[in-house]
């Protein structure tokens, strides 16, 4: 019972730790994403206090445990918010919006797990309530390495964050259930009589502490790399206008060179910016004439090469 009393304390202790730290930060930047991890990590916190008290209390134990087994409201309510704040820290991330499908996933997921309940009580009803909440995080998961993937947009720091976000959600989500599984149908107890209920998770511990990590390291540390990531592209959009100001590019010429940029096609153009390929192809003879070129595959090295006699100037002055 000690050890498990310093499990508790060293958990919860962790959790606040992380939570403050975000709190903090978002305080002082005012970035979503370290109030969406605040959030996540106090429903950590309230979930760990309820199963600390099941395993020290056998009055509060023998009382959650029969609520638990008509009417789980304490239990889903951790569910769902947690649900939603691992999908929130995941379109941050990606800089997208959530979907209107998501908030239904999400709808789906808390009926789910209020209606389940009035089943007759078993093993197997256990088992499918908590289903949907692994299968969600094994969701998030995928998703997150769908954003991953699609770097498009995305910062190096964003992209490795998004990454080993995935990972730990899509191996974690799988080893949480097969303990649900095992525990549910061969250590718990659900007959009439006997309501025995081992509401510890270990792999959701152990995926709970990979989150703070993961958390405080970007806190710390990914972070301050994403603020310098996000100067050197102020600097570098700095240096694109001076370039087309020099070489006096309209505002349509601009936006047409930036894709010539990223190797994209007339007809990738045209498609992006909804013009005919007619257009994209009259303004980028006009843009050849300008930079006094005659193929594309001049265009990146002439402006690299003003990006560095800009540098040289900069470094004789």
């Amino acid at each position: 019972m000690i050890a498990i009393f310093i499990y508790n304390i060293v958990l919860i202790v962790l959790y606040t730790i992380t939570m403050s730290t975000s709190l903090i930060f978002y305080l002082r930047e005012k970035r979503k994403i370290f109030l969406a991890f605040s959030v996540y990590l106090s429903f950590f916190i309230l979930d760990n206090v309820i199963i600390y008290m099941t395993e020290f209390f056998n009055t509060f134990a023998h009382q959650y445990n029969q609520t638990f087994m008509s009417v789980p409201a304490a239990k889903t309510i951790i569910f769902v918010v947690n649900a939603f704040c691992s999908l929130w820290i995941v379109n941050l991330l990606a800089k997208s919006k959530i979907k209107p499908y998501q908030n239904a996933l999400l709808i789906v997921l808390a009926v789910w797990m209020l209606l389940t309940p009035l089943l007759a009580n078993s093993a197997f009803k256990v088992w499918l309530y908590y289903l949907p909440n692994q299968l969600f995080l094994f969701y998030v998961g995928t998703y997150a390495w769908g954003r991953y993937k699609k770097t498009e947009g995305l910062s190096p720091t964003e992209a490795t964050y998004l990454k080993r976000f995935a990972i730990l959600a899509i191996v974690f989500s799988l080893a949480i259930l097969l303990e649900d599984t095992f525990v549910i149908f061969n250590i718990d107890q659900y007959t009439s009589l006997t309501i025995k209920i081992y509401n510890r998770n270990i792999c959701e511990d152990i995926f709970s502490i990979l989150v703070c990590v993961l958390g405080l390291n970007y806190f710390l540390r990914g972070n301050s790399q994403q603020v310098a990531e996000a100067e050197e592209e102020v600097q570098e959009e700095r240096l694109f206008e001076q370039f087309c100001t020099a070489y006096q590019f309209t505002q349509r010429e601009m936006e047409i060179f930036r894709l010539l940029l990223e190797h994209k096609q007339n007809q990738e153009i045209a498609d992006e910016l909804f013009l005919s390929v007619g257009t994209v192809k009259t303004h980028v003879h006009n843009i050849f004439i300008k930079l006094d070129i005659k193929k594309r595959t001049q265009i990146q090295g002439l402006y690299e090469k003003y990006k560095l006699d800009l540098d040289a100037k900069l470094l004789g002055n």
